[in-house]
């Protein structure tokens, strides 16, 4: 074995093919072709997405499974979008882990004029949101000519806020 193919197995660098143990098994073996060592792993062949129970929109655990195997993995995956707080912490539905008390107190607060323009991520399928994943986002109107003539300006139709902008 040559110094440098001697270095590659010191620091696990092995070589050599990757054999499956069995038919319609997921594991995998492999002899090192320079010092015999041997090493395992595990390479499932999963399959698409889909979720576990497609009916029930309250949930968005997914399942997948390996054609080789039959093994199955699980895993909770939200279809995220962006949505204005305000529209989330008013629809009941979306009000999963938070108290009635706590739902209110949340949703007088957000009627600030400078929160209504306020956008979480929330799920289209099961109504979980993330408070802290958040964006301002206003719906700008068309710009026009200030009162005075000296200034574009525009007005989010959400919130109110203006914003100008300096003729040159």
């Amino acid at each position: 074995m040559g110094r440098f193919q001697d270095m590659r197995c010191k620091v696990g660098s092995h070589t050599g093919e990757w054999d499956y143990d069995g038919y319609r098994e997921c594991g995998q073996t492999r002899r090192c072709t320079n010092c015999s060592a041997v090493s395992t792993r595990v390479r499932h062949n999963w399959g698409e997405w889909n979720w576990a129970d497609p009916d029930d929109r309250t949930n968005c655990e997914s399942v997948r499974e390996c054609s080789r195997c039959d093994g199955t993995d699980y895993e909770t995956r939200h279809n995220l979008e962006w949505r204005y707080t305000l529209d989330v912490m008013g629809d009941a539905s979306n009000a999963k882990g938070l108290g009635e008390a706590l739902l209110a107190a949340t949703a007088r607060a957000m009627q600030e004029s400078y929160a209504k323009c306020q956008q979480v991520m929330a799920c289209r399928r099961c109504g979980y949101f993330d408070m802290s994943a958040s964006r301002t986002f206003h719906d700008w109107g068309d710009w026009r000519l200030s009162q005075y003539g000296d200034a574009s300006v525009h007005v989010c139709a959400r919130c109110g806020e203006r914003e100008e902008s300096e003729e040159s």
